[in-house]
Order: structure tokens, then sequence, then C-alpha cells
């Protein structure tokens, strides 16, 4: 119960703070940001779909050293085993996606810093070819899976699992799993070296062009790499899941301790992107946090003028000036 709730509410998070900040995008950037609009947008759709995903299966990638096995506590599991391993297959291919994209949004911006902005048409064709080949890879596993199933019965440990669970196991189940898992761990590893990259190369942006940018250029690359810095976490928590999961099946820590720890860091990389936006650059936080902030700090400092009425509870305090006393 505690494990469906913590995953419940990283779901609940992802997918607010995207559809949040999508609308922030698209209503509140500067005329200087509509490039990274765009890629804002594009990610946070994909951040958006996982988490739903994730809420529909609200699965747990679990190893016991002999195989590998899927224990399913979603709203999935009212139906066939086929929704949640398809459910499951594309959560997996939506997260290499998002760090796929991460590694593209990267290359994007070393070439607005060196060249022109890309086109609309430009931003929307990468996404949808570098999506492509995850797709037809998720698509030939369910299909691996829909035979097998007719074929094969599938035994899994019971240990890891309450009775009204779904768990699924088999050869399909641990191939499946071991290359998704794979595929996460070398994109992730590739996208911490694009990472160190591009920072450094805003950076050096940042020094070498001082004096020809103007103020509100300087501080939305300022923040930029903020953001870019905090963005890391997404590989870094990637990382961490399948390594969790890769010590779970060479038992080198014990396997009923951190079953969940593996899906919770994975999930975990959903709210990351949108937060980082949020946090740090300025027309987004203003409007999520610093706007708001003032206002109420405003309507306090009105309600505390001098001889101004402030109700508490059923009782009334007239403010006076200190002289008075």
């Amino acid at each position: 119960m505690r494990y469906v709730m913590i995953q419940n509410v990283l779901s609940a998070s992802g997918i607010f703070l995207s559809g949040l900040l999508i609308y922030v995008a698209l209503t509140k950037s500067p005329s200087l940001m509509r490039p990274c609009v765009i890629m804002i947008v594009i990610k946070c759709t994909t951040d958006l779909l996982a988490a739903g995903l994730n809420h529909f299966v609200t699965d747990r990638l679990v190893s016991s050293g002999n195989t590998i096995f899927l224990v399913f506590e979603g709203a999935c599991n009212q139906y066939t085993g086929l929704y949640c391993f398809t459910g499951h297959i594309f959560f997996m291919s939506l997260l290499q996606q998002n760090l796929v994209w991460l590694i593209c949004c990267y290359l994007f911006r070393f070439y607005i810093l060196n060249s022109r902005d890309p086109t609309l048409k430009t931003f929307l064709f990468t996404a949808i070819i570098v999506y492509l080949p995850s797709f037809f890879h998720s698509l030939y596993w369910i299909y691996v899976y829909y035979q097998w199933s007719k074929i094969s019965e599938q035994h899994a440990p019971r240990v890891f699992s309450k009775p009204e669970d779904l768990v699924i196991a088999g050869s399909v189940v641990r191939q499946s799993s071991a290359v998704t898992c794979f595929i996460l761990f070398m994109i992730s590893i590739i996208t911490l070296f694009v990472y160190i990259w591009i920072r450094w190369m805003l950076v050096e942006f940042l020094r070498e062009k001082t004096s020809r940018l103007s103020k509100t250029a300087m501080i939305l690359n300022t923040q930029l790499v903020k953001t870019i810095h905090f963005q890391s976490l997404i590989p870094i928590f990637t990382i961490s899941g399948v390594t969790t999961l890769i010590f779970m099946h060479y038992s080198v820590i014990d396997s009923i301790r951190i079953q969940n720890f593996p899906s919770i860091f994975l999930s975990s990389t959903l709210s990351i992107f949108p937060l980082s936006y949020i946090m740090f650059m300025p027309p987004y936080f203003n409007f999520c946090i610093g706007t708001p902030k003032k206002e109420v700090t405003r309507r306090i400092k009105e309600k505390l003028r001098i001889g101004n009425i402030v109700e508490i509870g059923p009782s009334t305090t007239v403010v006076y000036p200190l002289t008075t006393f």
C-alpha cells in the first residue's frame, strides 16, 4: 500500500508539473525563449504520457536472482497480462525517449548558440525520428509476448506480491527487461557525457559574450546553466534504478528489502525536467511562485496599514502607529 501511494504521488506530480510547465511555456515565455518553448513542450508531453502510464500499471521490476519478473498493482491488473505488459513496455520506451530528447535538446542549444534558431518543423521531425526506433522496438516485444503467452505458462514467485497483484514472468519478460534496462543504462551514460559537454559550452559562451549580451539574455542563459545542472538528476536516477536491479539480480543486496527502489528511481525522473524550469527560469518561477508570493505579501501589508482593522477569528484588532503607545 505504501509503494502504491508513493507511485501515485510521483505520477500525479509528473502529470501536474508537466501540464503546468506546458501552459506556462506557451503563455508566459519571452520571445527570446521561443526555440526553448518547443523543446519544453515536446519533453513535457513525453513526461506527461509516461506519468499517465506509470499510474495505469504501477509496476515493480523485481529480480529474485534466478529471473526477472513484473508485479503490477495499478488499474491494469483488472485486465489481462497483455495490457499490463504493453503499458510497461511503452512506459520504458518513453523513459528512453526522455533521455534521447534530452540529448537532442542539448544539441539544439549548441546549434542555437553557434547558428540560428531551428524551425518548428525541424523540432517535430527530429522528435518523431528519434522516437520511431523505440516505438518499433516496443511493438516487437509486445508481439513476442502475445505469441508466447498463448503457448506458455507463467510461473513467478509470490513472495514479492500480494494476492490481488498481477505477476508475470518468463523468458520474454526476462529478455525484454534485460534489453530495455541495458538500453536505458547506456543512454543515461551518454546523456551524462553530453550534459558535461553542453554545460561547459554554455559557461564558455557566457564568459566570451558577456559584454555583447543584453541583460535579459545574460540572466536567461545563466539560469539555463542551473536548469541543465538540475536535469542531470534524470540520468543519475535512471542509472541508480538499473544498478539497483543488477544488484538484486546478482544477490549483492537483499531483494526483499529494496524491491521497490528500481521502479521508484525510474518514476522519480518524470518530475525533474518540469521542476528544473519552474525553479530556475525567471518567467516561469515568477508565474508559479514569485508573483503569487508578492501578491500575498502585498495583501498582508495592506491589511496591516495604520488604522486598518485586521479580523482574527470572531474579534477584530485595530493597527495603531507605534507612537500612540
